[in-house]
């Protein structure tokens, strides 16, 4: 019975943990070399989980983060644009 209780108990205190892409796979998503993809790392705007001081991985949500993050609406930017002219056309 003890052993089963301590079984139960350590189930519960596990997390799930997601797996962990490599820089090449991360790269083969979003079409681009494992390089750009340690560069963008570098730069702060993909985020990673950092294994050792060389050894970096990515989760499938950091990759949604980044593309989410990275994506803009050309239609808006085209109204805004569309707007600026076409003030500027009736002062």
């Amino acid at each position: 019975m003890l052993q089963e209780e301590k079984k139960q108990t350590n189930e519960e205190e596990s997390i799930a943990i997601p797996k962990l892409l490599s820089a090449k796979e991360v790269g083969e998503i979003l079409g681009i070399s494992a390089k750009t993809v340690h560069k963008l790392t570098r730069e702060g705007r993909l985020g990673c989980v950092q294994i050792t001081a060389r050894e970096r991985r990515f989760t499938r949500d950091l990759v949604a983060k980044f593309v989410k993050a990275e994506t803009f609406d050309r239609d808006w930017r085209w109204d805004d644009a569309h707007a600026a002219w076409e003030a500027y056309r009736n002062e």
